[in-house]
């Protein structure tokens, strides 16, 4: 299931989960230009805040980065829309919120991650960026997940 959930999680970010063809088709990208800067940082902060509140047990940590990385790809869509220098201080914004708030540990390599990009580097097909710091943040994932605060503790079988 977390295969296919994968793969369905490349698919949308390709499409940006259809908001592209939802702006163009109603021709709305002169608006989302003067509010993407506010909707990005909007988004970065609930991101933050939600990573700080602990979820209990495994099953909703999980969900709590599926939702995480959602709400991530679509801050990212609202950058694509503002001019770089205002991504690059949104960025700042974000790394600044992710540091005060205790997440550098876990949260910092997404942030990492999104800065270099911003700034022209491009991820290899491991989600990293090679020998720079940085990580491409999806929800789903085969293995457990380096954003999750606790690895999951195998359940041992009876004997």
């Amino acid at each position: 299931m977390a295969a296919r959930g994968t793969l369905l999680e490349q698919s949308q970010i390709l499409t940006t989960q259809n908001l592209a063809v939802l702006v163009a088709a109603l021709d709305l990208g002169d608006e989302l230009r003067e509010l993407a800067p506010d909707l990005a940082d909007r988004t970065f902060s609930w991101l933050v805040r939600r990573q700080t509140r602990r979820a209990p047990g495994w099953p909703a940590q999980l969900q709590m980065i599926k939702n995480v990385a959602y709400a991530w790809r679509q801050a990212i869509f609202y950058l694509s829309f503002c001019p770089v220098e205002t991504q690059v201080a949104a960025v700042a914004r974000v790394a600044e919120a992710t540091e005060s708030a205790g997440l550098t540990g876990r949260f910092g390599p997404a942030v990492d991650g999104l800065a270099h990009v911003v700034t022209g580097s491009r991820f290899i097909p491991e989600g990293t960026l090679g020998a720079q710091p940085g990580r491409r943040l999806l929800g789903w994932t085969t293995y457990p997940h380096w954003a999750l605060p606790d690895p999951p503790v195998p359940a041992r079988l009876p004997s």
